[in-house]
């Protein structure tokens, strides 16, 4: 997992078995964002898996902490 404010994250790879599996994983983000980003803070969380035979698939999403908007 990237963060656009600091160094990249991680979580130990896993091994799974059978012809079927899944797992659970929770990754805990910072929510404070600097002051002049108006844009919010901006994960990039990355899964790569590999089969057996050596074929891998990789899915992202981003994660955004957005600006606090409310009127002061």
């Amino acid at each position: 997992m990237t963060d656009e404010y600091g160094p990249r994250l991680g979580i130990p790879p896993h091994t799974l078995n059978g012809r079927m599996a899944a797992w659970t994983d929770t990754l805990d983000v910072e929510a404070r964002r600097r002051g002049d980003d108006l844009s919010g803070r901006v994960y990039r969380v990355t899964a790569t898996i590999t089969d057996l035979a050596g074929h891998t698939a990789t899915a992202s999403t981003e994660i955004l902490v957005p600006h606090d908007r409310r009127a002061k």
